[in-house]
C-alpha cells in the first residue's frame, strides 16, 4: 500500500518485513541444512526493483524490505558458498502480470515500454529463465542481483 512514512504503523512495518524479508529467512532456515549435507544448493530470492531504485514515494516499508532481501542473499552467498550453495536475487522490472494496480499511481504502459531500451514489457518467462540459469549453468554467480528490466535501470 502507498503510505507516507508518518502514516506507516508498527503493524504495517512488521507486515512488510514479515512478508518480504522474514519469509526468505524462514525458507532458508528450513532448507539450508539439507543443502549443506548435500554440499549443493541454490537460494533465489525474487525481489523488486524499488528496493534498488526507491522510485515510488510512500513505500518506505516495501523498499526497505526489498533491499533487505538482497542484503540477505549476499550474506547467505558469502557464508554458504564454501558448501556449494549460492544465493542470489532476481529483480524483475516491468513484467506483464496480474497485480494490484492501485499500488502504482501512474500507469502508462506505452510510456513504460518506451522507457525500456528493448521496447517491451517483460514476461513471467523472463523471470523463470533467470531462475533456471541460476539453478543450472549459473554456478559461479553468487550474492548477485540479476536485474530483469530490459535495461530500464542499469546498475
Amino acid at each position: 500500500m502507498l503510505k507516507p512514512f508518518e502514516s506507516i504503523s508498527i503493524e504495517d512495518w512488521d507486515w512488510a518485513i514479515r512478508t518480504n524479508l522474514s519469509s526468505c529467512f524462514y525458507l532458508a532456515h528450513h532448507v539450508v541444512p539439507a543443502m549443506k549435507e548435500r554440499m549443493w544448493g541454490r537460494v533465489i530470492h525474487v525481489s523488486g526493483f524499488d528496493g534498488f531504485t526507491g522510485h515510488i514515494v510512500n513505500r518506505a516499508y516495501n523498499i526497505a524490505a526489498k533491499a533487505g532481501m538482497h542484503g540477505f542473499s549476499k550474506a547467505l552467498g558469502r557464508e554458504l558458498g564454501p558448501f556449494g550453495i549460492t544465493a542470489n536475487t532476481v529483480v524483475p522490472g516491468a513484467i506483464d502480470t496480474e497485480r494490484d494496480w492501485s499500488q502504482y499511481p501512474v500507469r502508462n504502459e506505452e510510456a513504460t515500454r518506451n522507457a525500456i531500451p528493448v521496447r517491451r514489457i517483460g514476461h513471467v518467462d523472463d523471470i523463470a529463465y533467470a531462475c533456471v540459469y541460476l539453478c543450472t549453468t549459473g554456478s559461479f554467480v553468487n550474492g548477485q542481483a540479476i536485474h530483469l528490466n530490459g535495461g530500464q535501470y542499469m546498475f
